[in-house]
């Protein structure tokens, strides 16, 4: 972790100029300056910072999404209201272990219900009402499933919400953007208020992060179908305010993948869905580009049962200090305690130094470059099973990489006509217990053919190790 410089007296008297020169109402980039790295000049603290006995939090919120809570007690979805319950307690509960054991909000990125029904929404304003504490706020922006069969009007009834929230917790900005319906991504408050709003946030306080909260993604920034409409509109605000910290939804993709955060202008973050998760072969993402055509696709991954998508439960728990230092750590409410990092040393989280020091930042696309191929361990063997209907089993233990392996792309040689069948199964490293091998099942093999078996170990941003192989005769 990079830590902070002191700044001279000279410099902060020139940025103090700066401000007064320009008034309060400037953006940085209409300043033609940043705000210092140091905020107010403070010494760096010793040690790291973002350990327990060096951070002291000043404000503490969790962050949700794609809930879709259903209408009753047996449509598809109505077990997502239990896990809807846990966050609170789950929050509450790891809150109560800390010096500062408040919980100030509870934030909720869109898709809480799933389709707008009275009787969606009847049960989510239940299990939030019968579970928050006073002294907490909670704060649910609208997206596009409250709106398939529900209204706006749906929304503040029910909610008693206004469509644009702004809420200001000891001294940090939290900013919730509702949005339409479809395609028209577009804030209902305006995209007018929105920047306001941003710009009231900065000018009260430069230093500290905006807490901002979207269903969309900006295009081009994390995973997503790139399905935003207005992202030329949104990043236009944003790309003003490097200290915005932007929370979106809608992409399904676990909060533990490592391509869900990104700091370019300003910093993304994507939130994992609670009811279900999954990828798409349309997903937009840069470094996806280079990964391979496999079963005619680049990218699959759907949960469709119960007991799969029941595999990921994550919620965000951000905490930041006086001065601005930002944690954001990754709670796994299946196991009720903070989930692990990729690697097994200790707990996944991400950390923000100075968001206003792009030089401080860990999580640029630098990272795509410097990510070095998974690899399998030296004693690392392919296991196969020959099963009563004719068909091969392969299993393997998981290789392991500096972000984790995202994905094995397998490929299945006949020796004798030269033809190949491939496949990509992922590592599961984002569910809430990892497994510590992986297999596939091959059907339709040639009796007495010789196959070879390639397996490739692939990162989040599409490194490839050194595959793994065997050759066998298909009996």
């Amino acid at each position: 972790m990079m830590k902070k410089t002191n700044k001279t007296c000279v410099f902060l008297l020139c940025a103090f100029l700066t401000f007064s020169l320009f008034g309060c109402d400037k953006t940085p980039s209409e300043e033609g300056t940043k705000p210092p790295s140091t905020p107010r000049g403070e010494e760096p603290m010793t040690g790291n910072w973002y350990d327990d006995e060096n951070f002291e939090p000043v404000i503490r919120f969790t962050v949700t999404a794609d809930t879709h809570v259903g209408s009753g007690t047996t449509d598809y979805y109505y077990w997502t209201q239990e896990l809807f319950a846990q966050q609170f307690q789950h929050g509450y509960s790891y809150a109560s272990t800390q010096e500062y054991d408040k919980l100030d909000a509870f934030i909720d990125v869109g898709d809480w219900v799933d389709h707008g029904y009275p009787g969606e929404y009847e049960n989510f304003v239940r299990v939030y009402k019968e579970n928050i504490r006073e002294g907490t706020q909670f704060i649910p922006v609208l997206a596009g499933h409250e709106q398939i069969y529900g209204t706006v009007e749906d929304y503040t009834t029910n909610l008693r919400m206004d469509t644009g929230v702004h809420s200001v917790i000891n001294g940090y900005h939290l900013i919730g953007v509702s949005n339409y319906q479809g395609s028209n991504t577009s804030p209902i408050k305006g995209f007018e208020w929105l920047e306001e709003q941003v710009r009231e946030a900065y000018n009260d306080d430069p230093y500290k992060p905006i807490f901002v909260f979207q269903h969309h993604p900006i295009n081009d920034t994390i995973p997503s179908h790139n399905d935003n409409g207005y992202s030329e509109q949104y990043h236009a605000i944003y790309k003003n305010y490097p200290n915005v910290i932007l929370f979106t939804a809608h992409t399904h993709i676990p909060g533990s993948e490592p391509a869900n955060i990104l700091q370019h202008d300003y910093t993304s973050i994507g939130v994992a869905a609670m009811a279900y998760n999954e990828q798409h072969d349309d997903y937009v993402f840069a470094p996806w580009e280079n990964l391979k055509a496999v079963d005619g696709k680049t990218i699959a991954m759907s949960y469709a049962t119960d007991e799969e998508h029941k595999g990921i439960g994550e919620m965000y728990i951000v905490e930041a200090d006086e001065q601005g230092r930002t944690r954001v750590l990754l709670y796994d409410i299946y196991q009720n305690g903070m989930k692990a990092d990729i690697d097994g040393e200790g707990t996944m989280a991400y950390y923000f130094e100075d968001v206003t020091d792009k030089s401080t930042w860990l999580y640029t696309s630098a990272r795509w470059e410097e990510d070095s191929a998974p690899q399998f361990g030296a004693h690392a063997a392919v296991e196969i099973v020959k099963n009563a209907n004719g068909s091969l089993s392969v299993s393997f233990p998981q290789a392991k990489g500096k972000y984790g392996v995202f994905c094995y792309d397998m490929f299945l040689t006949n020796e004798q006509t030269n033809e190949t069948v491939s496949h990509r199964i992922y590592s599961l490293q984002w569910n809430s217990i990892m497994p510590t091998a992986r297999g596939h099942e091959f059907t339709g093999l040639t009796v007495g053919a010789q196959y070879t078996l390639s397996i490739e170990p692939v990162s989040s941003f599409a490194k490839y190790g050194k595959p793994l192989t065997v050759t066998f005769t298909a009996s």
